[in-house]
């Protein structure tokens, strides 16, 4: 005797949207993450580049 019942159609629905639910947020967390990286690696050789900007200037300074 097999004591498991295939799952209801409206339990099969609803876990069809859930799976949906969480791939939708799935998604949209790796787009949120991407975006968040894309900034990330944008704004890296700005400060480099200000960093060493300073450094340059310094050293000119110490020259004269």
């Amino acid at each position: 005797m097999n004591s498991l019942k295939p799952p209801s159609p409206v339990a099969a629905d609803a876990l069809a949207a859930d799976d949906a639910l969480a791939d939708c947020f799935a998604f949209l967390l790796r787009q949120r993450a991407a975006r968040l990286a894309a900034v990330i690696v944008n704004e890296l050789p700005k400060e480099a580049g200000q960093d060493g900007a300073a450094e340059e200037a310094s050293d000119d300074e110490q020259c004269e």
